[in-house]
């Protein structure tokens, strides 16, 4: 539902929430409801945070173990590529990736054992991105905000109104 180019589930959450929620924030109080900046903050916000899961649970999950499901015989990826992946970047237990795709029988606990070491790698491995990713950030906002003066008008949208940034 979110891998969609519009978010399906974030654009009906923004449905609900200026539809449902607002007109009951606005007749309780209108400081209560939110501005117009806010929403547009609280849906960028939505999208990033559904991009991060969708990206996680819909994609990644299915590469590091689609080699093992999808062997068979006739395409030798047993041999191929199956034989190259590190037991810590990939769930070995053919029975926890099957149970993946097809389901966990009825009163089967998850396997958590075949997943914890690859998760775990791969988590730290997108701590560590999104660290140097939010570095990268802090380095370069001194030569973005001081010497090219970069004016980031969604920053201003509250002391100026929309769309007045100054150069």
């Amino acid at each position: 539902m979110t891998s969609t180019s519009i978010p399906i589930i974030t654009v009906l959450f923004l449905l609900a929430l200026t539809a449902l929620v607002m007109p009951l924030l606005k007749a309780i109080s209108p400081r209560l409801a939110f501005s117009r900046a806010e929403m547009i903050t609280v849906f960028a916000m939505m999208l990033v945070g559904s991009g991060i899961t969708v990206g996680f649970t819909g994609q990644f999950l299915t590469i590091i173990t689609g080699v093992v499901y999808y062997a068979t015989p006739e395409n030798n990826w047993k041999e191929l590529f199956a034989a190259f992946q590190h037991p810590w970047l990939v769930p070995t237990d053919w029975d926890a990736v099957r149970y993946f795709y097809e389901g966990l029988p009825q009163d089967m606990a998850i396997p958590w054992s075949a997943w914890a070491l690859p998760l775990a790698t791969w988590m730290t491995f997108m701590l560590a991105l999104y660290w140097v990713v939010f570095c990268m950030g802090v380095l370069l906002r001194g030569q973005w905000v001081e010497n090219e003066r970069l004016l980031f008008p969604l920053m201003r949208w509250k002391t100026r109104g929309p769309f007045s940034a100054r150069c």
